[in-house]
């Protein structure tokens, strides 16, 4: 009916002139006759036709090219075409590449008017006809690159399974882009294939999405990468079996513990710890003699996990060990399980907050056993009442400062990164740099870092020496 009524309104005889325009030997005229035409549309398409079966050349090429732009232009959704005006033109010209060029352009259009022209966003679903045609148009691997980005920028779930197929690429990078690709769109596509990609980057990399994914069936073929030659990809095998809580691969992922490569040994430390598999008691205590130090420091603190207190002995033969970084973990252990050797050398340096576990051992070892292992947002204000709720205990959070109160009212995020967050880490995040925690038994306070300083050192004066 619109048809008809739109030719009414243009009439016949006009469109066959604008027809027979299109051989005219004026270019002006030519091209007047054709964006006319392109605008009358559908009604136009009978003289279309007739015309491209004529004898002049001129008139058959531009009428070839109508029938072929106009039934498409009245597919493609008015806002996408007025995003992009040239979108038609690629459907005709069917150019494979200049779809992948178009789907990156697309990209760096939302890039950068993400801001300033928010209007011109484009909409969940506006691209997911173009996807297809972008993938078949790669050439080569900076294409590639490019287009996951797209991808990326774009939010484009429909491409996950064009995107999957780059698992196969040749190039072990590509791969490694395609994964990566899938794990920002939040597709579990692939993965598991790829825990038998003979790049050991790409292995470590499926075992840590699949983790994150949560998902229990693929625990059998994670395990089978703790055989792989690459000692990343067996590292990375066991972390993500413990963070699936794979108890019955407790044994194998101690195996892993005697690995001939410190990288191996210190993720199987790190993941013994997440699972707390006791039985593996004896063979961490072992490691706090590696020659990693990485491995001795992941090892002080996952024996403490392993047996509390009974670790003490083990770890006070550790004071000699002069690495900083051992040293570091050391004090920080000793002091997160009330071992008073700690506190000298604590408040010589930083990290005063862990003398709250010499202070306040109990009170200090269930704020640390609280984790936030869930993405939660609001203002500071709202956030600091959910970290109240959940410490069960009174917090005397800081006043803001002028400058502070700007943002006050600012949306934050706090998630875990590869482990849950600590709540008393979350609880520093929501106030200014330079401030102390005490932790009481019933409550926490937040002081200038030179108050609690002093007030630590007036604590430990007071304390009567063994």
């Amino acid at each position: 009916m619109i048809a008809l009524v739109l030719l009414a309104f243009v009439g016949q005889d006009n469109v066959r002139e604008l027809v027979e325009k299109l051989g005219s030997e004026s270019l002006e005229e030519r091209e007047e006759a054709l964006e006319k035409l392109k605008k009358i549309g559908k009604p136009a398409l009978p003289d279309l036709e007739k015309a491209a079966k004529g004898q002049d050349p001129e008139v058959v090429e531009r009428a070839k090219y109508l029938l072929r732009f106009i039934p498409i232009q009245g597919k493609v959704p008015a806002r996408l075409l007025r995003l992009m005006p040239d979108l038609v033109e690629r459907f005709v010209l069917d150019d494979p590449h200049s779809w992948t060029d178009l789907l990156v352009a697309a990209m760096n259009r939302a890039m950068t008017h993400r801001i300033d022209h928010p209007e011109d966003l484009f909409r969940p679903g506006d691209l997911d006809g173009i996807v297809p045609l972008a993938f078949r148009g790669i050439r080569d691997k900076q294409d590639k690159d490019w287009i996951c980005s797209a991808v990326v920028h774009l939010k484009l779930k429909s491409a996950a399974p064009e995107v999957v197929k780059l698992l196969d690429d040749p190039i072990p990078e590509v791969r490694g882009c395609a994964l990566e690709t899938l794990k920002a769109i939040g597709s579990p596509l692939g993965y598991r294939r790829l825990l038998r990609d003979p790049d050991p980057n790409v292995q470590a990399q499926s075992c840590e999405r699949l983790a994150e994914l949560r998902d229990p069936s693929a625990v059998p073929d994670i395990a089978a990468v703790l055989a792989s030659d690459s000692a990343f990809a067996r590292g990375h095998a066991a972390w993500a079996l413990a963070r699936l809580g794979a108890v019955e691969y407790a044994k194998r992922i101690g195996d892993v513990l005697e690995d001939k490569d410190s990288t191996a040994r210190f993720y199987a430390v790190h993941a013994v710890a997440e699972l707390a598999a006791r039985g593996e008691t004896p063979r961490v205590r072992a490691l706090l003699r590696d020659p990693d130090p990485s491995v001795r420091a992941e090892a002080i603190g996952t024996l403490a996990i392993l047996e509390g207190r009974d670790a003490l002995p083990a770890l006070r033969e550790l004071m000699d060990d002069r690495v900083p970084l051992v040293q570091g973990a050391l004090v920080a252990t000793l002091a997160h399980l009330g071992a008073r050797e700690a506190v000298p050398l604590l408040l010589d340096g930083e990290g005063l907050d862990l003398l709250n576990g010499v202070r306040r051992p109990e009170a200090w070892s269930r704020l640390r056993s609280l984790r936030i292992k869930e993405p939660v947002e609001g203002t500071i204000a709202e956030l600091r009442v959910r970290l109240q709720k959940q410490s069960g205990m009174k917090i005397e959070w800081p006043d803001p400062s002028p400058d502070e109160k700007r943002w006050f009212t600012s949306t934050l995020r706090l998630e875990r990164g590869r482990d849950p967050l600590l709540l008393t880490d979350a609880m520093q995040y929501l106030v200014s740099d330079g401030l102390g925690m005490i932790v009481e038994a019933d409550r926490i306070r937040f002081m200038p870092a030179a108050d609690a300083k002093k007030f630590w050192q007036d604590w430990w004066a007071a304390e009567p020496k063994k």
